[in-house]
């Protein structure tokens, strides 16, 4: 039987197809639109029926996160699902849908309960984990916490963080100092606050705003912004825009850090997790892993790419007690293969030659930018290093040239690292790796170049030879061409588009002339042949 599990409303819509535990298909709509944040979700079900794998007349459930497209679950009682989620607070609501022309078993499980099981997931379904959502906005809260035990999720508390300690806070926050409102408004903010350190005053100031805050419209939090500003005095000074993120960040630390500890003390955790788009603070999640005495786990679709995975792994393991099996982090789309690529290339003409590392590493260390994509891409928001941008962070201007003359990013966001497992345990010894790019580390003085952030920290990505061979491998030749100890890694886009899904995808982003070179399965492209 075949579960479908949809995200069919909102941002970063998407699909994923099961077959007994197994993820057999996953789609991000956006990869295919080529639209941040893409909310019409019929691209991807088209995707999925042009999948080898899916057959409609196998699928024996339809599982979506809420809140959901009506018309296309098509469900007979849409309002009472939705009351039940909303309202009551139910995990999930059994009923049916009529897609495909037929009558199937449909489910729709609540947003907060699609993000931990999610977190579930990471963590190997540990008995007595504690799990952490905490986003912009969910179906009934902006943070809710879970506790899993003995095969049981219960809801212990919602609406438990402050203001300033959720998704709301920081897109908030990102509006006030001039970031716009789009969903990745609070990830851009994040960078603002390693320019300063957080100020006294400006904590004050943001502790002061009323708490219900996060209850009301925008124009009341547009009042509130106001009254803000009054308050700091001006938010037109770049300094003043830090020190604000600076202390928001702080705050943010401090009351999550508080909260989960004193919690998983209380119902005696053996892990925690966190999902939802928090999850992606690197700052908090690295605070809080410190200050646990048990494993911290963060799914890499943490946000709400995640939500059609971790809705249909809700109903495999609570309805039809399938428990899914770990999945790799590179599951999205069909893979780019080294006959597909070759195949591609030879209709446009283009030359190639075998992309060993080797190769690639010569190229990387001589200061060249590449292009790379391999294999399936990656689930989620990172590029984790099949769709990725590649540079040696201590290139002349390489920061320049990749950040914002390339991907036309702003001035103050970081570049990432890329490195070995055990290049990172033999530089930064006694820390946990960092498979997924959630963390952060000091790495002050250790030859990271501008793949470090202003205050000397980095989101470092550590790569096995089993995760990612190919990756594995080049990082070993060019750390015995070059002294940097890793590679810079950004996600393989151009400035406000998605992260790449296919050939054609990269040489529309980056025309000849951008990058120097582009690695397409196993094939090697070198832009200088006037492409």
């Amino acid at each position: 039987m075949l579960t479908l599990g949809l995200h069919s409303l909102g941002h970063d819509t998407g699909v994923s197809l099961w077959d007994r535990g197994e993820l057999l298909f996953a789609m991000e709509t956006e990869r295919l639109t080529r639209v941040r944040y893409e909310s019409r979700v019929e691209a991807a079900i088209e995707a999925l029926r042009e999948n080898s794998e899916f057959d409609p007349a196998c699928v024996g459930r339809i599982v979506s996160s809420s809140p959901f497209h009506r018309g296309i679950i098509d469900v007979p009682d849409a309002d009472v699902a939705e009351l039940a989620l909303t309202k009551e607070r139910q995990h999930h609501h059994n009923t049916f849908s009529h897609m495909f022309g037929r009558k199937i078993p449909c489910t729709i499980v609540s947003h907060e309960v699609s993000h931990a099981v999610l977190a579930l997931q990471e963590a190997g379904w540990r008995d007595r984990t504690l799990v952490l959502v905490n986003e912009g906005r969910g179906v009934f809260s902006r943070n809710a916490l879970y506790f899993y035990s003995n095969d049981h999720l219960e809801l212990l508390n919602w609406n438990l963080l402050s203001w300033f300690a959720t998704g709301f806070g920081w897109s908030s926050i990102g509006y006030l100092v001039g970031l716009g409102k789009s969903p990745g408004v609070a990830g851009k903010a994040m960078a603002l606050g390693g320019f300063q350190e957080p100020g006294n005053r400006e904590r004050e100031a943001l502790i002061q705003v009323r708490p219900e805050i996060a209850q009301l419209g925008d124009d009341d939090r547009v009042h509130e912004g106001h009254k803000l500003i009054q308050r700091l005095g001006s938010l037109q000074d770049f300094d003043a825009k830090c020190r604000l993120v600076s202390a928001l960040q702080s705050l943010f630390v401090e009351e999550i850090v508080h909260k989960i500890c004193s919690a998983a003390r209380q119902n005696s955790a053996q892990a925690v997790a966190l999902s939802g788009g928090c999850g992606l603070n690197i700052v908090a999640n690295s605070a809080l892993r410190e200050a646990l005495q048990v494993p911290l786990f963060v799914p890499a679709a943490c946000n709400d790419s995640g939500q059609a995975l971790g809705a249909a792994i809700y109903a495999q393991a609570f309805i039809d007690g399938v428990k899914p099996k770990p999945s790799s982090m590179y599951a999205i789309g069909a893979p780019i293969t080294s006959d597909g690529a070759q195949a591609y290339l030879d209709r446009k003409g283009f030359d190639s030659t075998e992309a060993t590392p080797k190769r690639v590493a010569r190229l990387l260390a001589e200061g060249k930018v590449i292009a790379l994509a391999q294999g399936r891409s990656e689930i989620g928001p990172r590029a984790l290093g099949n769709r990725s941008i590649l540079a040696d962070p201590n290139a002349q201007d390489i920061k320049v040239r990749v950040s914002e003359r390339l991907k036309g990013r702003e001035s103050f966001r970081p570049l990432a690292p890329i490195m070995r497992d055990e290049t990172f345990a033999r530089v930064l010894p006694g820390n946990l790796p960092s498979p997924a790019m959630l963390f952060n580390f000091n790495v002050k003085g250790l030859g990271f170049g501008d793949a470090a952030h202003v205050d000397d920290t980095a989101r470092i990505q550590t790569v096995s030879s089993t995760s990612n061979p190919f990756v594995h491998a080049l990082l070993a030749e060019f750390e015995g061409l070059s002294p940097s100890p890793a590679l810079i890694n950004t996600s393989l886009n151009s400035g406000g588009r998605p992260i790449c899904l296919t050939e054609q995808h990269v040489f529309d982003d980056f025309p000849a002339g951008t990058v120097d070179a582009y690695v397409l399965g196993d094939r090697l492209v070198l832009a200088q042949q006037g492409l």
